[in-house]
């Protein structure tokens, strides 16, 4: 049996532990639907075996919430990050067609100077 962080004292079952890694991984993969039916099941079995009060499912629903908030905003966060990469990126990329431009704008001119040179010399 393993402890239930959020809620003091509620120890569970193997099954219960299983139904519990089953609505994580369906989380972290975007099946919802699968979550929910196992967090379901999870909270039936729960009840069931009298070891959890109306408080605790109420607290473990609100844990569950917050850790979906927090999943959906580093989801968020992950996008956001993506996006600022690609137009670091293109700004990049521009700052090196930019240089590209002045180098050769710059031999151009070397080249003209150094012609004046040698058409004046001789």
């Amino acid at each position: 049996m393993k402890d239930l962080g959020p809620v003091q004292g509620i120890q569970l079952t193997r099954i219960q532990e299983m139904l519990m890694s089953q609505v994580a991984d369906s989380l972290i993969s975007g099946d919802h639907g699968a979550a929910e039916e196992s967090w379901k099941q999870l909270i039936q079995s729960m009840m069931s075996t009298r070891k959890l009060g109306e408080n605790d499912v109420n607290a473990l629903i609100e844990h569950t919430m917050s850790v979906t908030g927090l999943e959906e905003k580093l989801a968020a966060a992950g996008n956001d990050v993506q996006l600022a990469n690609i137009e670091l990126q293109n700004a990049l990329q521009k700052q090196q067609q930019l240089v590209q431009l002045i180098s050769n704008v710059s031999k151009i001119l070397n080249d003209t100077a150094m012609a004046v040179i040698r058409k004046i010399g001789g």
